[in-house]
């Protein structure tokens, strides 16, 4: 077991401030799926049979999200959100739940943790009370597409603890359980391939001795892990370099340093999209500044080394778990504020040190006391409101524009909101604003395409399509989109070419599997419906409109039995897939199970009322293409 505190004045305080944490967030329970949680979750067919696992870890590029997701290996979180799409559908309030349980849960692992290497009470209950309740944990914490950062930690300090549990005591079984505890952390988030460098420095901050083939073996593990991530993934870095040169890049990375101590310190202006101008030289003032505050905290933890090694660790901790985030290796995102997620707690329990430093007399505890609880209170009020920012893809991006109003993400994002909110002129405004901000943008010509393409303008959005596919000819979304123009231009063959061309690139692409074997219906070529769906299985690719595409199939083919049972399997598959209730009421029908039709019928009303009375007991062209085409 792991040690614990005894104090029952410490627990007492542990459960205030987990009960002061829930309280905070409680808001994130109506908040809706925002951002990436869209291609992680509710548009992610991958994640709706458990029979993907093995993907998850072994063709996680294909198998991740909706779409190609290049550069990042967290197979871990793919499978927790499959396991909780058995339970939650595509409900954001269970996922939003178990972001804030592993919150909570890492919170009482911290506390134990602090506790092995610290006996003073202060120490212990400042450093989780800044974990838990600094407002730049709000990001993890309410982004459900964060949970790497909320698993990672829950893996690492599991990790952690149960090693310094070992090297106290010795026992064997601390030490296994801490290298399992080490290989999940790994399988959540890239960073933990650091933990090695920690198990030594607890080795130093606690003056313990192991024999070095202990030492030696999480290295190996780390090893291993980077060999089958470079196997899977095929590169390492998520995007070219920052500002186009290697140089431009690393002076990008003495940018950045600073900004994380800064979020520390003041961590109000928070926002998913910073939009940071790059430096040109290494004199600017941002790159000086980082210096001199890495100086700074080099020369602390050297100076309370070996006098006060608690506090060199710390910093240790923050450097070493910050350094992959620093874009070092480029990454997708220049600064986020969940990748100080775990980090932070270096900095947390340094600060929390000093303070109890300083605490020596009582006139001196009273005034930190009193201050501290201003500081919270304040924390408190401000992840209340950070919380209700994350409520959807509107309220999230709007947040960006307060403070950062050049951000051409934040109008594209708001943009795709009205989209999908069947408001294309307030939609068309925001994507035309984010192109004058970032011209040539694939992104925003997509966007604006598909805006276009809502509105009837086919040629506009012709015009918008393939100027994205000349920026990245092997954009398959883009060439999605340019085939279903075609399509609604009569360009029939010309979308069947370009249908095919990206189905061959991308062969795991639902999209393209739905719309060009919906195609091929409509134009009664069945056999190669049937061709193009059968693929789409055979790869895995497997969604309701797909089940319900071979329903149709095997209707057209008179094998009702079979018919039924694809049409039966798209319900399943997604409760509210009110074409697969169709299905099932017209083949109930046509074998004189009216009731049973009526039945399915009624359940269309119920899933989707606006498309009930646009329904007949019969399969005709019209209800055949009533299976929309996927963007």
């Amino acid at each position: 077991m792991i040690e614990s505190p005894k104090s029952s004045n410490q627990k007492f305080i542990l459960f205030f401030i987990i009960l002061l944490t829930i309280f905070c967030y409680q808001d994130c329970l109506n908040n809706n799926f925002v951002y990436d949680d869209h291609r992680f979750i509710s548009t992610n067919f991958n994640i709706i049979s458990l029979k993907n696992i093995p993907n998850f870890f072994l063709n996680p590029i294909e198998k991740t999200t909706s779409a190609k997701w290049p550069g990042i290996y967290r197979p871990l979180r793919t499978l927790i959100y499959s396991l909780e799409y058995q339970l939650f559908r595509i409900n954001p309030a269970g996922y939003h739940f178990t972001n804030l349980l592993l919150h909570i849960i890492n919170i009482i692992l911290l506390f134990y943790f602090i506790s092995l290497i610290s006996n003073n009470k202060t120490i212990i209950n400042l450093t989780t009370a800044l974990f838990a309740l600094h407002p730049v944990q709000t990001e993890p914490v309410n982004w459900i597409g964060a949970r790497a950062d909320l698993l990672v930690g829950l893996f690492s300090l599991l990790a952690i603890t149960l090693f310094i549990n070992f090297i106290k005591t010795t026992k064997y079984r601390f030490y296994i359980f801490s290298l399992f505890a080490f290989i999940l952390a790994l399988f959540s988030k890239e960073i933990a391939i650091l933990i090695p460098l920690i198990f030594l420095s607890l080795t130093k901050l606690l003056d313990k001795k192991i024999k070095s083939r202990l030492k030696i073996a999480p290295f190996i593990i780390a090893m291993l892990y980077f060999i089958l991530r470079q196997i899977v993934m095929k590169e390492l870095p998520q995007r070219p370099w920052w500002g186009g040169s290697f140089y431009s890049n690393i002076l990008s990375v003495m940018m950045i340093s600073s900004e994380y101590i800064f979020k520390l310190i003041y961590p109000y202006n928070l926002s998913i999209d910073y939009n940071f101008i790059l430096p040109e030289s290494i004199f600017d003032i941002r790159i000086l500044a980082s210096v001199a505050i890495y100086t700074l905290l080099i020369i602390w933890a050297f100076k309370n080394y070996p006098k006060n090694k608690l506090i060199t660790f710390g910093i240790v901790w923050f450097i070493f778990f910050l350094l992959p985030a620093l874009n070092i290796v480029p990454l997708t995102v220049l600064v986020a504020d969940r990748f100080l997620y775990l980090s932070s707690i270096g900095v947390f329990l340094a600060i929390s040190i000093s303070i109890a430093r300083f605490t020596k007399t009582k006139t001196r505890k009273n005034l930190i006391i009193v201050l501290f609880s201003l500081l919270i209170i304040n924390y408190a009020f401000t992840i209340t409101r950070r919380t209700k920012d994350w409520h959807n893809d509107k309220t999230l991006f709007e947040s960006v524009l307060k403070y950062y109003p050049q951000s051409a993400r934040a109008y594209a994002e708001i943009g795709s909101f009205y989209t999908q909110q069947e408001n294309p002129d307030k939609a068309e405004y925001y994507f035309k604003t984010a192109q004058t901000l970032s011209p040539n943008n694939i992104i925003l010509l997509r966007g604006l395409g598909s805006i276009y393409l809502k509105q009837n303008k086919l040629d506009s959005a012709e015009k918008e399509f393939k100027k994205a596919l000349e920026l990245s000819p092997q954009d398959n979304e883009a060439g999605n989109l340019l085939a279903i123009t075609y399509k609604l231009q009569g360009k029939i063959e010309d979308a069947i070419i370009l249908y095919e061309k990206y189905l061959t690139t991308n062969p795991n692409n639902f999209y393209i599997y739905h719309n060009l074997s919906y195609l091929y219906i409509e134009l009664e070529r069945n056999e190669e419906a049937k061709t193009v769906l059968l693929k789409a299985v055979e790869n895995n690719t497997i969604s309701p409109p797909i089940l319900y595409g071979l329903g149709i199939i095997k209707y057209l083919e008179r094998d009702l039995e079979k018919s039924l049972e694809y049409f039966i399997q798209s319900t399943k598959l997604d409760p509210n897939f009110a074409h697969g209730y169709y299905g099932i009421a017209v083949i109930c029908n046509t074998i004189g199970k009216t009731t049973e039709a009526d039945f399915y019928l009624k359940k269309i009303r119920d899933v989707e009322p606006e498309l009930a009375n646009n329904f007949t007991l019969k399969f005709e062209e019209p209800h055949i293409s009533k299976c929309p085409q996927e963007f």
